[in-house]
C-alpha cells in the first residue's frame, strides 16, 4: 500500500512525459532491499531476539507513516471524480476498445515482469549455491549484485533526455531483459555469471517505474495506475512459487530457461502494447470520417 500510494503521488507530481522521478524513487527501494537484511544481521549481532527484531521493523513502519503524513499534509483531501467522456461515435468506440485492450496488456506486462524479478530475487542465490558449490553466505551476496545492477539501471534514466524515458526506455529494457537472461544461461564460470547477474539487474531496473509512469501518462487514471501496481503483487507471489516448482526438478539450468521464457513473454507483450498504443494515435490524427462528423454535429 505504501509503495502504491507513494508511486501514484510521485507520478502525479512528475512531468507527464518523464519517468525520471519515479525511477529515482525506486533507487531508494533497491537501497532498502539491500539494507533490510543488514539491519536484521546487526540486530541479531546485538543479541536481539526475533521478537525484538520485528519491533524494530514496526518502529520503521511507524516512521514511514509519520513521514508520509508530514509530506502530504497539504494534499490529504478528497478530489472530485472527473466525468467519463461520452462515447457517441464509432471512432470514439474504437478508441475506447483499444484503450481497454491496451490496459489489459499493461496489466499482463506488469505481472509477467514482476514474476521475472521476484523469481530472480528469490532463487538466484540458491541457483548459484547449487551450481558453484558456494556457501550460503557467499551465494547470498549474488543478490547484492542483482540489486546493485537495478540501482545502476534506474539511475541511468537520470542521464537520458526526458522524451526517451517512457516508451523508448520500456521497449529497450524489455529487449535487454531477454538478452541478459540468455547471457546468464550461457555464461560459463562464477565471475562471468555474477557479471551477468549485474547486467540482468540493470536491464530489469527501469521496467517497473517506467511501466507505472507510462500507464499514468497513457490512461490519466489513478485507479488504473493503482491496479497496474497491484497486479504486480500477483507476479511477486507467482515468481517464487514458480521457482520452487522448477528447482524441485533438480535442474538449475531449467531455472535459467524459465527466466528466459518469462522474459520473452514480457518483451512480446510490451511490443504488442506499443503497437496497439500507436494504432489509436493514428486514428486520433486522422479523426472521424464525414458521417461521424455529421453525427457529432447533430449531437
Amino acid at each position: 500500500a505504501v509503495e502504491t500510494f507513494s508511486s501514484i503521488q510521485i507520478s502525479n507530481l512528475s512531468s507527464a512525459d518523464s519517468s525520471k522521478s519515479l525511477c529515482l524513487s525506486q533507487v531508494f527501494y533497491c537501497l532498502g532491499a539491500i539494507a533490510a537484511p543488514q539491519i536484521v544481521y546487526l540486530c541479531l549481532g546485538f543479541g536481539l531476539s526475533w521478537y525484538e527484531v520485528f519491533l524494530v521493523f514496526t518502529a520503521l513502519s511507524a516512521l514511514i507513516m509519520v513521514l508520509f503524513l508530514i509530506v502530504n499534509r497539504y494534499r490529504l483531501r478528497s478530489v472530485p471524480a472527473t466525468a467519463e467522456p461520452r462515447r457517441g461515435t464509432k471512432a470514439s468506440e474504437v478508441r475506447a476498445h483499444a484503450s481497454e485492450s491496451l490496459y489489459v496488456l499493461f496489466l499482463l506486462v506488469m505481472m509477467c515482469y514482476v514474476a521475472v524479478e521476484s523469481l530472480s530475487a528469490s532463487w538466484l542465490s540458491y541457483a548459484f549455491e547449487r551450481a558453484y558449490l558456494l556457501t550460503t553466505r557467499n551465494a547470498a551476496l549474488v543478490l547484492v549484485a542483482f540489486w546493485s545492477g537495478m540501482i545502476v539501471g534506474r539511475l541511468s534514466i537520470m542521464l537520458i533526455p526526458s522524451q526517451l524515458t517512457l516508451w523508448p526506455t520500456l521497449l529497450a529494457s524489455s529487449v535487454l531483459l531477454v538478452l541478459s537472461t540468455f547471457l546468464l544461461l550461457v555464461t560459463p564460470g562464477l565471475i562471468g555469471s555474477i557479471v551477468a547477474v549485474c547486467i540482468l539487474g540493470a536491464s530489469a531496473g527501469p521496467m517497473w517505474p517506467v511501466l507505472v509512469m507510462t500507464s499514468s501518462s497513457v490512461f490519466r487514471s489513478e485507479r488504473k495506475t493503482a491496479a497496474i501496481i497491484g497486479v504486480g503483487a500477483i507476479g511477486f507471489a507467482f515468481g517464487p512459487l514458480l521457482g520452487s516448482l522448477v528447482v524441485n526438478t533438480g535442474s538449475i539450468r531449467m531455472f535459467h530457461y524459465t527466466q528466459v521464457f518469462l522474459s520473452v513473454v514480457v518483451v512480446s507483450l510490451t511490443y504488442l502494447a506499443y503497437f496497439l498504443y500507436r494504432k489509436p494515435s493514428a486514428l486520433r490524427q486522422n479523426g472521424p470520417n464525414d458521417g461521424e462528423r455529421s453525427a457529432e454535429r447533430t449531437e
